[in-house]
């Protein structure tokens, strides 16, 4: 057990989380803005906004649109 800067207890367990929790953070939020900056993320996201409706209307489903986006990474 171990006192915190404002002198409340807590334990060793306590603090292994707290230091993973940070750790964690530190290598996810890169790779976030990293995979968001990428050309496949914004084709995600706009496959996302369109409805099923409208795909319709162009005369795909959702799976032959990720298909015709993805189709070069062999998906």
């Amino acid at each position: 057990m171990s006192y915190t800067v404002d002198n409340t207890l807590i334990s060793n367990r306590e603090i292994l989380g707290q230091l993973l929790s940070k750790i964690g953070s530190a290598i996810a939020v890169p790779f976030t803005a990293m995979i968001k900056s990428s050309a496949s993320y914004a084709i995600l996201e706009e496959l996302n906004a369109t409805t099923d409706e409208e795909l319709a209307a162009q005369g795909l489903t959702r799976a032959e649109a990720v298909e015709r986006a993805f189709g070069h990474y062999g998906y």
